[in-house]
């Protein structure tokens, strides 16, 4: 689940949270990425992402639309 997830990433120390107060309901983690979570997904980008373009297929691909 996502908080599972998010929950993973703060014991690695990729995001951190504020807590707000809610006068609704539960308080609100609002959670933001650290510097460590910031290359992580730095590196993602450029080998999932940016490789992905940088192919000549897709790059033609991409052309002819």
């Amino acid at each position: 689940s996502l908080y599972r997830a998010l929950r993973r990433f703060h014991d690695a120390d990729m995001v951190e949270y504020s807590t707000l107060s809610n006068a609704k309901g539960p308080d609100i983690k609002l959670y933001s990425l650290t510097g460590v979570g910031k290359k992580v997904l730095q590196a993602f980008i450029d080998q999932n992402i940016i490789a992905i373009f940088d192919s000549p297929i897709i790059r033609k691909l991409l052309d002819k639309s």
